[in-house]
Protein backbone atom coordinates (compact mmCIF):
# COMPACT_ATOMS: atom_id res chain seq x y z
CA UNK A 1 0.00 0.00 0.00
CA UNK A 2 2.91 2.34 0.70
CA UNK A 3 4.01 2.02 -2.93
CA UNK A 4 0.50 2.81 -4.13
CA UNK A 5 0.24 5.81 -1.80
CA UNK A 6 3.59 7.15 -3.02
CA UNK A 7 2.57 6.68 -6.68
CA UNK A 8 -0.69 8.53 -5.91
CA UNK A 9 1.16 11.44 -4.28
CA UNK A 10 3.46 11.71 -7.33
CA UNK A 11 0.50 11.75 -9.72
CA UNK A 12 -1.24 14.43 -7.66
CA UNK A 13 1.94 16.54 -7.69
CA UNK A 14 2.26 16.14 -11.47
CA UNK A 15 -1.42 17.01 -11.91
CA UNK A 16 -1.01 20.17 -9.82
CA UNK A 17 1.71 21.34 -12.22
CA UNK A 18 -0.61 21.15 -15.23
CA UNK A 19 -2.13 24.46 -16.34
CA UNK A 20 -5.76 24.99 -15.36
CA UNK A 21 -6.74 26.30 -18.79
CA UNK A 22 -6.27 24.13 -21.86
CA UNK A 23 -5.03 27.12 -23.84
CA UNK A 24 -2.46 29.61 -22.63
CA UNK A 25 -2.99 33.33 -22.97
CA UNK A 26 -0.51 33.23 -25.85
CA UNK A 27 -2.53 30.49 -27.57
CA UNK A 28 -5.75 32.50 -27.23
CA UNK A 29 -3.93 35.54 -28.66
CA UNK A 30 -2.78 33.53 -31.69
CA UNK A 31 -6.31 32.26 -32.33
CA UNK A 32 -7.68 35.81 -32.02
CA UNK A 33 -5.08 37.03 -34.50
CA UNK A 34 -6.01 34.20 -36.87
CA UNK A 35 -9.70 35.16 -36.63
CA UNK A 36 -8.91 38.81 -37.35
CA UNK A 37 -6.71 37.91 -40.32
CA UNK A 38 -9.33 35.59 -41.83
CA UNK A 39 -12.15 38.13 -41.36
CA UNK A 40 -10.11 40.93 -42.90
CA UNK A 41 -9.18 38.81 -45.89
CA UNK A 42 -12.74 37.57 -46.45
CA UNK A 43 -13.94 41.15 -46.74
CA UNK A 44 -11.22 41.89 -49.31
CA UNK A 45 -12.07 38.74 -51.29
CA UNK A 46 -15.79 39.57 -51.53
CA UNK A 47 -17.04 36.79 -49.23
CA UNK A 48 -20.82 36.98 -49.16
CA UNK A 49 -22.44 33.94 -47.53
CA UNK A 50 -22.62 35.69 -44.15
CA UNK A 51 -20.91 38.72 -42.55
CA UNK A 52 -17.20 38.04 -42.02
CA UNK A 53 -17.52 39.35 -38.45
CA UNK A 54 -19.64 36.28 -37.61
CA UNK A 55 -16.75 33.91 -38.28
CA UNK A 56 -14.79 32.54 -35.34
CA UNK A 57 -12.00 29.98 -34.98
CA UNK A 58 -12.80 26.99 -32.80
CA UNK A 59 -10.76 26.82 -29.60
CA UNK A 60 -10.90 23.01 -29.91
CA UNK A 61 -10.30 22.22 -33.60
CA UNK A 62 -8.73 25.55 -34.68
CA UNK A 63 -11.02 25.49 -37.73
CA UNK A 64 -13.34 28.26 -38.94
CA UNK A 65 -16.86 28.16 -37.54
CA UNK A 66 -20.03 30.22 -37.24
CA UNK A 67 -22.16 30.21 -34.10
CA UNK A 68 -20.18 27.27 -32.71
CA UNK A 69 -20.60 25.06 -35.78
CA UNK A 70 -17.91 24.20 -38.29
CA UNK A 71 -18.50 25.89 -41.61
CA UNK A 72 -19.29 23.31 -44.25
CA UNK A 73 -21.76 22.84 -47.05
CA UNK A 74 -23.69 26.06 -46.47
CA UNK A 75 -21.02 28.01 -48.39
CA UNK A 76 -21.15 28.63 -52.10
CA UNK A 77 -18.29 27.02 -54.05
CA UNK A 78 -16.58 30.39 -54.55
CA UNK A 79 -16.97 31.39 -50.87
CA UNK A 80 -15.57 28.01 -49.86
CA UNK A 81 -12.47 28.75 -51.96
CA UNK A 82 -12.21 32.25 -50.48
CA UNK A 83 -12.35 30.80 -46.95
CA UNK A 84 -9.59 28.30 -47.79
CA UNK A 85 -7.39 31.13 -49.10
CA UNK A 86 -8.03 33.23 -45.99
CA UNK A 87 -7.40 30.36 -43.59
CA UNK A 88 -4.14 29.27 -45.22
CA UNK A 89 -2.78 32.81 -45.47
CA UNK A 90 -4.11 33.56 -41.97
CA UNK A 91 -1.97 30.79 -40.51
CA UNK A 92 1.07 32.30 -42.23
CA UNK A 93 0.06 35.78 -41.06
CA UNK A 94 -0.03 34.63 -37.42
CA UNK A 95 3.43 33.11 -37.75
CA UNK A 96 4.98 36.51 -38.43
CA UNK A 97 4.25 37.93 -35.02
CA UNK A 98 4.12 34.80 -32.91
CA UNK A 99 6.16 31.70 -32.39
CA UNK A 100 4.55 28.91 -34.43
CA UNK A 101 5.59 25.82 -36.34
CA UNK A 102 4.60 27.25 -39.73
CA UNK A 103 7.28 26.52 -42.36
CA UNK A 104 6.82 29.93 -44.01
CA UNK A 105 5.62 28.46 -47.31
CA UNK A 106 2.13 28.44 -48.83
CA UNK A 107 1.32 26.95 -52.24
CA UNK A 108 -1.84 27.62 -54.23
CA UNK A 109 -2.66 25.66 -57.38
CA UNK A 110 -5.21 27.31 -59.64
CA UNK A 111 -6.63 29.73 -57.07
CA UNK A 112 -9.28 30.86 -59.55
CA UNK A 113 -10.97 27.47 -59.44
CA UNK A 114 -14.75 27.57 -59.13
CA UNK A 115 -14.54 30.69 -61.31
CA UNK A 116 -13.77 32.97 -58.40
CA UNK A 117 -14.38 36.58 -59.34
CA UNK A 118 -11.42 38.48 -60.71
CA UNK A 119 -11.74 40.99 -57.86
CA UNK A 120 -11.38 38.08 -55.39
CA UNK A 121 -8.24 36.83 -57.11
CA UNK A 122 -6.80 40.36 -57.21
CA UNK A 123 -7.49 40.60 -53.46
CA UNK A 124 -5.80 37.25 -52.88
CA UNK A 125 -2.67 38.34 -54.72
CA UNK A 126 -2.53 41.64 -52.85
CA UNK A 127 -2.96 39.92 -49.47
CA UNK A 128 -0.41 37.23 -50.38
CA UNK A 129 2.11 39.95 -51.18
CA UNK A 130 1.37 41.81 -47.94
CA UNK A 131 1.56 38.69 -45.76
CA UNK A 132 4.70 37.28 -47.40
CA UNK A 133 6.50 40.65 -47.48
CA UNK A 134 9.97 39.18 -47.77
CA UNK A 135 9.68 36.88 -44.76
CA UNK A 136 7.91 33.97 -46.41
CA UNK A 137 7.27 32.42 -49.78
CA UNK A 138 3.89 32.04 -51.41
CA UNK A 139 3.79 30.13 -54.68
CA UNK A 140 0.75 30.47 -56.91
CA UNK A 141 0.43 28.32 -60.03
CA UNK A 142 -2.21 29.13 -62.61
CA UNK A 143 -3.06 28.51 -66.22
CA UNK A 144 -4.94 31.83 -66.30
CA UNK A 145 -4.45 34.04 -69.34
CA UNK A 146 -1.06 35.78 -68.97
CA UNK A 147 -2.47 39.24 -69.73
CA UNK A 148 -5.03 38.81 -66.91
CA UNK A 149 -2.33 37.63 -64.52
CA UNK A 150 -0.19 40.66 -65.35
CA UNK A 151 -3.22 42.87 -64.75
CA UNK A 152 -3.83 41.25 -61.36
CA UNK A 153 -0.17 41.76 -60.41
CA UNK A 154 0.06 45.41 -61.45
CA UNK A 155 1.47 47.32 -58.48
CA UNK A 156 2.12 44.18 -56.42
CA UNK A 157 5.65 43.31 -55.38
CA UNK A 158 6.26 39.77 -56.60
CA UNK A 159 8.22 37.65 -59.01
CA UNK A 160 6.34 36.32 -62.05
CA UNK A 161 7.74 33.19 -63.69
CA UNK A 162 6.19 32.21 -67.01
CA UNK A 163 6.60 28.67 -68.32
CA UNK A 164 5.89 27.88 -71.95
CA UNK A 165 4.00 24.67 -72.45
CA UNK A 166 3.29 22.14 -69.73
CA UNK A 167 5.38 22.24 -66.57
CA UNK A 168 4.76 18.59 -65.81
CA UNK A 169 4.80 15.98 -68.56
CA UNK A 170 5.21 12.22 -68.72
CA UNK A 171 8.78 10.97 -68.86
CA UNK A 172 9.39 9.04 -72.04
CA UNK A 173 10.93 5.59 -71.93
CA UNK A 174 13.91 6.91 -73.89
CA UNK A 175 14.75 9.51 -71.25
CA UNK A 176 18.16 8.96 -69.76
CA UNK A 177 19.00 9.82 -66.20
Amino acid sequence: MNEQAEAWREMLAERAELPEARLSGEDVGKLSKLEASIRSQLIKYGFGTFPAKDLTVSRDSYRPEKEGFEIGFELSASDSVRLKWAYQLGLLDVSHGSETNHPGLVVFDEPRQQEAAEASVAGLLLEASRIASGRSQILIATSEDLSKVKGFLKGIECQLLVFEGKMIAPISDEASF
